[in-house]
């Protein structure tokens, strides 16, 4: 044990579970949110920088930073979705599950993303 540190009493309680779920859920929506900035980041990256200072044409990138906007728009506004519906769960006393269709698309869609820049990778070679 580090010196001015001590230990809780073992019969000390820290809460209901409840409330160590609810900042959990919102540790998740700050997750979501982090991920859609970065993936803005990203958009911003392929779409506009990577043409100009690779000298290459433009168009191919930009679509392909705009799917990236569009997955970021996905994470930021699905992460507020999900957080709503797993308050309202918890609030019930119950869980709500994330629906498989919704991890399906965004998986197939972040596939497809990612081919699209194995493609343009090679394209230029």
């Amino acid at each position: 044990m580090e010196p001015g540190r001590s230990e809780p009493p073992a019969d000390q309680q820290f809460g209901d579970a409840t409330r160590r779920t609810y900042l959990a859920a919102e540790r998740t929506l700050l997750a979501w949110w982090r991920t859609g900035l970065a993936t803005t980041a990203v958009a911003l990256a392929v779409g506009r920088l990577l043409p100009a200072v690779a000298k290459v044409p433009r168009t191919p990138y930009l679509w392909l930073g705009t799917g990236f906007g569009i997955l970021a728009l996905t994470m930021i506004v699905f992460g507020a979705l999900r957080q709503r519906a797993v308050d309202r769960a918890l609030a019930r006393g119950g869980f709500a599950n994330l629906h498989q269709a919704v991890v399906l698309l965004v998986t197939a869609f972040m596939a497809i993303l990612t081919i699209a820049v194995i493609v343009l990778l090679f394209a230029d070679t």
